[in-house]
């Protein structure tokens, strides 16, 4: 089976891609907190709420109806093809229901995202858009995972997953032309990439993304998460758990968008399963491999949906 939501960056198949441009201090620059680019208010306490599993439906709605446009975007995606039953729904309260918890946090998250570069030239959200792709299903294959193992985190996996690679989005939005010029690989936990991310901007998209999650006041554990999502063997105490579950899904979601299948994907010896292996303490993680496959399909699925009733 492939994968057609993960399209392949292009590469050269000439001369090697010239070295990027130096970049001076940028990361000592978005190291300070006010120049870094951040969530609406609504997106982050809509994001608090899908990380409760104890929040409502109407404590959903009484948050976005805060936004007036996201609230009509959320009815727009309420009539959407994808979402649209038989009858109009014209009432925020009706929108929410229709879309249920899992529906909004896909729609508010992704236009929190999308805010972040809503103003930038067409090939910045062109950049930003591909990495959105990619961060909606690692969002929803870590919750998919976690799920599966039975791990309680509270809802944090979606969130961390989804913002797994904002640092990628805060370098493109911030300096363009700088991030243009990285080299290109269909995984960006590539050690090149990161090296010249580092060279580039001072720091990779890594710790960039922490302190985007410090920035807008999101828990401590998703912006460890996030910092270790390609070294979760660095992850300690509590963070664990969490950074192992969305390196996982990020190593898949890497694999699938350079080979288009999850054939010859090295589970057993990915380190994030390793670490997992390790901490959960279920008869879950012997069957998990045999899962795998129905859960990728289902969260490519899922993506798909998403980004279609974004686009209607």
């Amino acid at each position: 089976m492939t994968f057609a939501l993960f399209a392949r960056p292009k590469k050269s198949t000439d001369t090697p891609a010239p070295r990027p441009p130096a970049g001076g201090d940028v990361f000592g620059k978005l190291s300070k907190l006010e120049t870094l680019p951040h969530l609406s208010d609504t997106a982050v306490r809509a994001m608090a709420l899908c990380n409760n599993p104890d929040a409502t439906l109407g404590e959903m709605a009484d948050v976005i109806r805060r936004d007036g446009v996201m609230a009509a975007g959320l009815l727009k995606l309420a009539n959407s093809v994808v979402y649209r039953g038989s009858v109009e729904v014209t009432d925020l309260q009706q929108a929410v229901v229709r879309l249920g918890m899992r529906g909004c946090r896909s729609v508010v998250s992704a236009a929190g995202m999308r805010n972040l570069y809503a103003k930038m030239p067409p090939a910045v959200k062109v950049t930003c858009e591909n990495v959105l792709r990619h961060s909606l299903f690692v969002g929803g294959l870590s919750t998919a995972i976690a799920r599966s193992l039975r791990l309680t985190l509270g809802g944090e996996e979606y969130t961390a997953g989804l913002l797994h690679d904002i640092g990628r989005v805060v370098m493109c939005a911030t300096s363009p032309a700088l991030y243009a010029a990285l080299p290109v690989s269909a995984n960006d936990g590539d050690p090149a990439v990161r090296a010249a991310e580092a060279e580039v901007f001072g720091a990779d998209h890594c710790a960039i993304g922490r302190l985007f999650a410090v920035r807008n006041n999101l828990p401590a554990r998703i912006g460890k998460a996030i910092q270790h999502h390609h070294t979760p063997e660095a992850a300690e105490g509590d963070t664990r758990p969490l950074t192992a579950v969305v390196a996982l899904a990020d190593g898949i979601a890497n694999h699938l968008q350079e080979h288009r299948s999850l054939d010859n994907f090295p589970l057993d010896t990915t380190p994030a399963f390793e670490m997992l292996r390790r901490l959960v303490v279920s008869e879950r993680v012997s069957v998990f491999p045999t899962e795998l496959k129905k859960l990728v399909v289902g969260c490519v699925r899922d993506t798909r949906a998403t980004l279609k009733s974004m686009a209607d």
